[in-house]
């Protein structure tokens, strides 16, 4: 249970007094820092006497017969004796520094040497510690430990504490601090009501229901939200937004579940690198995505690319270090604990994310994972248990007679031939599955197709077909179809400009950019397994818009998995075939035809997105295809 004294923030500076002990931070380095440490501190170059008072070491060390400060012996330190001298030529400070050190001040230093001139690191760096309670005369008074520290303060100033709030003020009160909201006129009514009947108890009852409430987390959160930069966009010229929310909801949810703290901070650093880590933990590392993003054309790529990993180190210093170590980028300071060495050391942490200096022109930069959120991973369970229910009905089918494959075939075939033109054939017969098959060779110039007849800005999308058989010899990346440039510099603005379809260890990728990588898209599909030798059938559906999701990839009718990489292997390369990629291909461009009208796919920008493609092998097609025969039968 958490009392209403619960909710008194309490920041207070106990004065060194009587039997309480001297501490350096709070009483001696404030002097020390005032009045020697421009002579006797961190400056080499402004240090005297070859004397350092901000080391204990130093402090301690002989001087030919005596020290700045000699601990448990006031009168034999050489600083005392400095501070107290009338001599003008000895007294310390130096008049003409125009400072001072008052009779208190000297109190404390004595009585700080006199204790053993104990050091202490800066506060920053010292663990937290709990304060014995402090004497109070009016002990009734204090409900919770740390009330006897308000109330030894109010009585050391000769004050009374103020009257007890009312019950609505104080609920009032506990509403802002824990979620951020007021309470409901009825709901102050309710609560006067229960104090009445209840006292105490009822302060504990709504204390609690506060901290049930889901506003506590979204409240507790503000601050580590400001700390991450969660509401900026991305600045710079464009300044386009970003969509973090799925991290956001991360960080309340963490806050409402009590996430212990050194879990909360393991997961936003480093989520995705624990052990089978969930999609939850790899949402988590977006504490470190919330930077500027420049996206200006004929920007220096690594330059930025290195602001952002230097932002990464500023933001997680100051939100979990309780520092800065900006100035730790350029150069090592004489205040500053944290060396330049320090600060790329922890760079170095944070200098592998795949990423570009030039990004995010529309929407969030890359890396990107799909982040469905519980109801839409909910979806698309049950769209898996109805995918794996057609799998079944198509299981229990009737196996299909040889002759019925070829009719299928043929009719395949005889649609292809009568409803779609013909790209690329050799004029001579030659193998190939529909039509004469041309085949690549590296002694041969590569085949081309006049660009005006692959036309991929229909708004209806476009759709590329291909039978292809590989050689054993070929390399594991080819092109089948490119009109890509890798040549010249990678700043330049029409780098990698173009369209390409390959084959990469025996998977489709097709890339298309305006630029690459920074302002173009990679997908590739999963399990499409082509096999030097063997002829496949493969479609690529490309729908209107510019998203990964608007690829599709089939391969002897059935769509693969796809998944969006990042940028490719650097290459150059000039539009045409590649000069030694496939044994035969035909290829033909098909028009999207209209969807069957109940299947369903898997998306996760748009769930249940039905197909609208060309390819004559879908499943559903298929499914009716086999039901059919089966009844006939």
């Amino acid at each position: 249970m958490i009392s209403r004294a619960a909710f008194l923030l309490l920041f207070t500076t106990l004065a060194a007094s009587g039997a309480e002990r001297v501490s350096f931070n709070r009483d001696i380095r404030p002097i020390l820092s005032e009045n020697c440490f421009f002579c006797h501190g961190q400056d080499a170059k402004h240090r005297e006497a070859d004397l350092r008072l901000d080391e204990r070491g130093e402090a301690l060390r002989d001087l030919g017969g005596y020290a700045a400060v000699v601990p448990g012996q006031p009168e034999k330190s050489e600083i005392i004796a400095r501070l107290t001298s009338h001599d003008r030529d000895e007294v310390m400070p130096p008049r003409k520094s125009n400072r001072h050190v008052s009779p208190e001040q000297i109190a404390l230093l004595r009585q700080w040497i006199a204790e053993g001139a104990a050091y202490q690191k800066h506060w920053a760096y010292l663990p937290a510690e709990r304060a014995p309670l402090p004497e109070v005369r009016d002990v009734k008074w204090a409900r919770q430990p740390f009330d006897r520290f308000v109330l030894a303060r109010l009585e050391k100033e000769a004050l009374a504490p103020s009257p007890e709030a009312r019950p609505e003020t104080w609920l009032r009160r506990a509403g802002f601090d824990l979620t951020g909201l007021p309470p409901t006129p009825a709901e102050l009514d309710a609560f006067a009501a229960d104090v009445a009947a209840r006292g105490e108890k009822a302060y504990e009852d709504a204390a609690d229901g506060l901290l049930k409430s889901p506003h506590f987390g979204e409240r507790l959160a503000i601050d580590w939200l400001d700390a991450a930069r969660y509401a900026d966009t991305h600045g710079f010229n464009n300044d386009a937004q970003r969509s973090m929310w799925r991290w956001r909801d991360w960080v309340i949810e963490a806050f409402n579940a009590g996430m212990p703290y050194d879990r909360f901070l393991t997961e936003q650093l480093a989520g995705d690198l624990l052990p089978q880590p969930t999609l939850e933990q790899r949402i988590a590392t977006g504490f470190a995505r919330n930077h500027v993003i420049n996206s200006e054309g004929g920007i220096i790529d690594e330059e930025y690319r290195v602001e952002y990993v230097a932002d990464r180190v500023r933001t997680m210093s100051t939100a979990w270090l309780g520092l800065t170590t900006e100035c730790a980028r350029c150069h090592d300071h004489k205040f500053d604990a944290i060396t330049q060495r320090d600060f790329y050391r922890l760079y170095a942490f944070f200098n592998n994310v795949p990423e570009h200096g030039e990004d995010g022109r529309v929407a969030n930069a890359v890396p990107m994972i799909p982040a469905p959120t519980p109801a839409q991973q909910a979806e698309l369970a049950a769209q898996e248990r109805e995918l794996a229910a057609l799998d079944a009905r198509i299981a229990q089918a009737p196996a299909w007679r040889a002759e019925d494959a070829e009719a299928v075939r043929g009719m395949i075939a005889a649609m292809a031939k009568d409803a779609t033109p013909r790209l690329l054939e050799a004029e001579t017969a030659g193998d190939g599955v529909v039509g004469n098959g041309v085949r690549a060779e590296v002694e041969k110039a590569a085949a081309k197709i006049p660009a005006a007849k692959l036309d991929f800005k229909k708004p209806e999308g476009a759709a590329l077909e291909l039978w292809i058989r590989p050689d054993a010899e070929n390399p594991r990346d080819v092109a089948l179809l490119s009109a890509l440039d890798y040549s010249g510099s990678p700043a330049d603005a029409a780098y990698g400009r173009g369209r390409e379809l390959r084959l990469v260890d025996g998977e489709l990728e097709w890339r298309e950019s305006m630029r690459s990588p920074v302002y173009g898209r990679i997908v590739r599909s999963e399990g499409a397994a082509i096999r030097a030798g063997e002829w496949r059938q493969v479609v690529v559906s490309l729908a209107a818009g510019k998203t990964a999701a608007s690829v599709r990839v089939f391969a002897d009718g059935e769509e693969l998995p796809t998944r969006a990489l990042r940028r490719p292997d650097e290459r150059s390369t000039r539009g045409g075939f590649s000069r030694r990629c496939v044994s035969y291909l035909v290829a033909s461009q098909l028009v999207h035809q209209s969807a069957p009208p109940s299947y369903s796919m898997l998306s996760y920008h748009r769930l249940l997105r039905p197909f609208h493609s060309a390819c004559l092998f879908l499943a559903q097609l298929y499914l009716e295809l086999v039901l059919l025969h089966g009844r006939q039968r």
